[in-house]
């Protein structure tokens, strides 16, 4: 008798977003289960795998028992209350140690909460987004342990009262200032750094209660992959008070740049400027660059 293939990771969900994710993983050598209530969704992504490392289920016990431990579940489900349920009818199935990871739009405090109920369980949870931009939120980006969902550490894009950064927030805004982090990152693994746009502060059209430039909203922020020290930062759009989030992608180029080898980096703002000088800062850890405008060498 056959020993049941055991899977690696476990996607909740096989609409566009949570197929798709699950088809590129597999196509990397992943080996990925798949969840959804319509046995026809979990077929198709079956029939869509090139190198049989899918499986669809719609028996959520099964596709429970067909995971590896501790298991990693993601959920790419409508945010709210669904979210919810999907956890509740997963907890009776999992173990302690086991990581559940929200892959939607969540806000911001559904996550806080759900962070705090699954550790009071035991069970490792990672919400992806950071919902809540036009008011409220406090953005950050966190890094987890893959292997089991431990936080390692977190950077928040609004500092609070007395850190560096908080002198740039005159009125009583800082405390929920906003700054989300709603798309990807970039990384340079050379330099072991990851680079993440931050999105506008808030209240988002109106500055009276932010005066100043409101770090580090509207930015880029380099930050060392191990600890989490941010390294430096630049701000496209200081004191945003039109919603130019700056959370349009990064990308980062080795390329020769008036005959010497530099690292580039690439950013179209939704400000409308297409940040070459921003490309020209050298993505050496360490080096840091000034909150506004660049050396003439740089540019």
């Amino acid at each position: 008798m056959s020993t049941p293939t055991k899977y690696d990771f476990g996607m909740i969900g096989l609409g566009v977003m949570g197929r798709s994710l699950l088809l590129n993983m597999g196509d990397h050598g992943v080996k990925g289960a798949g969840f959804d209530k319509d046995a026809s969704k979990g077929q198709a992504l079956e029939q869509e795998s090139t190198n049989g490392n899918l499986k669809g289920f719609s028996d959520i016990k099964e596709f429970v028992a067909s995971l590896n431990t501790p298991r990693a579940i993601m959920m790419l489900v409508p945010a709210g209350k669904i979210v919810d349920d999907v956890i509740e009818e997963l907890l009776p199935l999992i173990d302690k140690g086991d990581l559940i990871i929200d892959g939607g739009n969540t806000f911001y405090t559904d996550t806080n909460r759900r962070f705090d109920y699954l550790n009071s369980k035991g069970i490792h949870f990672f919400g992806m987004g950071v919902s809540g931009g036009e008011e409220g939120a406090r953005g950050f980006v966190s890094a987890y342990q893959v292997n089991t969902g431990k936080r390692v550490w977190r950077f928040y894009t609004i500092p609070k009262r007395g850190e560096k950064g908080s002198e740039t927030w005159v009125g009583n805004a800082m405390e929920h200032g906003c700054g989300a982090t709603w798309l990807t990152g970039s990384y340079d693994p050379q330099l072991d750094v990851v680079y993440w746009t931050t999105g506008n502060p808030c209240p988002d059209y109106n500055g009276d209660e932010r005066k100043g430039d409101n770090l580090y909203t509207s930015s880029v922020v380099a930050l060392s992959l191990k600890t989490g020290e941010l390294k430096w930062h630049f701000q496209f759009t200081p004191h945003d008070t039109h919603d130019w989030d700056s959370e349009e992608p990064l990308i980062l180029i080795d390329k020769m740049w008036k005959g010497t080898p530099r690292k580039i980096m690439l950013h179209a703002d939704r400000n409308g400027f297409f940040s070459i000088p921003v490309g020209i800062i050298r993505r050496i850890a360490g080096l840091p660059a000034p909150a506004r405008g660049l050396p003439a060498e740089w540019r």
